[in-house]
């Protein structure tokens, strides 16, 4: 990476901070409802990764859908390697206050489509936990996480794949608006001493 330090990463921060501050930036946001700015690509951590990455970039998503975020890091970013792990099947999501079913099985048709042709994109219809075991320690440049958000998942796939992510790199991921995303990043760097930055919808580790 080209940003080696935690302190060129705070300088990056602060310059994005005042991006973000600025008037433009103000009235633009006014005039986006708040599904349409969550849901907005490219997202602040692949802005990131254009400013301060490199070419050849090894990437992994977790949580796919449709493939909107992963053709805007496929657009954005010099990527070499882009894993799609999704498990594409009903599954139940457990927040603080309320439970919801998600269905999102649909995706995978629509994700083969834009993407079958693509030699730098592997779709893998797997489990989040279970993949990060097909890879080595410090192999990947990004993670992004935009799966189950209750919070027991998140932790899960914070601890499973940081360590995956090389000394430089970035694991990062969606929804810190949900308060479970949130507390998830906010234990685990309690409890390991590492540093998050929030730039919205975003949270992000720099490994």
């Amino acid at each position: 990476m080209a940003w080696r330090t935690v302190s060129s990463f705070k300088n990056w921060m602060i310059r994005r901070a005042l991006k973000i501050l600025s008037p433009s930036y103000y009235n633009w946001i006014v005039e986006v409802d708040d599904k349409n700015l969550v849901s907005a690509v490219p997202r602040p951590s692949t802005n990131f990764m254009k400013e301060y990455g490199k070419g050849g970039l090894k990437v992994v998503e977790i949580g796919v859908h449709e493939g909107e975020n992963a053709e805007s890091i496929l657009k954005e970013l010099e990527v070499s390697d882009l894993w799609l792990i999704d498990i594409w099947e009903p599954y139940v999501q457990k927040h603080t206050f309320t439970t919801s079913h998600i269905d999102y099985s649909y995706g995978l048709d629509i994700v083969k489509e834009k993407f079958g042709e693509d030699r730098r994109v592997k779709i893998w219809k797997k489990d989040s936990y279970e993949s990060s075991f097909l890879f080595e320690n410090d192999t990947l440049d990004f993670v992004y996480i935009d799966g189950n958000h209750d919070y027991d998942h998140v932790t899960l796939d914070i601890k499973s794949w940081i360590e995956k992510v090389k000394d430089g790199g970035l694991i990062a991921g969606h929804d810190v608006n949900n308060p479970d995303v949130l507390k998830a990043v906010k234990d685990f760097c309690e409890d390991t001493g590492k540093q998050y930055f929030l730039l919205f919808p975003d949270w992000l580790i720099l490994k």
